[in-house]
């Protein structure tokens, strides 16, 4: 099935994008968040995302993902 569209948030656009990633990478690389229906992708695996879909990284907080080991 594949799942795209733009949706609108309190965070802001959230983008949904078709990705031939295997079901089990993506398991691994996300979290469970109480109360939604979607799961949460690591900081690091967000930013592998926008590599491979060639977004943008200007907005990525560097820091952030070094701190996140």
């Amino acid at each position: 099935m594949q799942c795209e569209g733009l949706f609108s948030t309190p965070f802001g656009t959230i983008e949904l994008i078709h990705t031939k990633a295997y079901a089990l990478k993506i398991t691994l690389n996300t979290v469970d968040v109480p109360e939604s229906p979607l799961r949460l992708a690591t900081k690091r695996y967000t930013v592998v995302g926008l590599k491979r879909a060639h977004r943008s990284l200007d907005l990525v907080d560097w820091e952030e993902l070094e701190d996140d080991r």
